[in-house]
């Protein structure tokens, strides 16, 4: 989460992350590695596969990136609905 020291410090190697918290939830769902705009590093985007969290989609199933598998990925609030079904 954005509001975390580590995070900020860490993952995203100085990119500024006052860029990245504007944006909540995303239409395009899909797990890929993204480049950001401005910057020479990618990431590894893998939004809510339900909702479309940005910050949240920190549950996977089916990762497997040895046969190019990126799986799906959940918020805590979705995996807990997927798991209640």
């Amino acid at each position: 989460r954005p509001e975390n020291d580590a995070f900020n410090c860490c993952l995203f190697r100085r990119i500024p992350t006052e860029r990245l918290s504007n944006m909540k939830t995303t239409a395009d769902t899909t797990p890929r590695f993204r480049k950001l705009k401005g910057q020479n590093v990618k990431i590894f985007w893998h939004p809510c596969h339900v909702c479309g969290d940005v910050w949240g989609g920190s549950i996977g199933e089916n990762f497997d990136p040895k046969n190019n598998n990126l799986g799906k990925w959940y918020c805590g609030e979705c995996y807990k609905k997927k798991k209640k079904m």
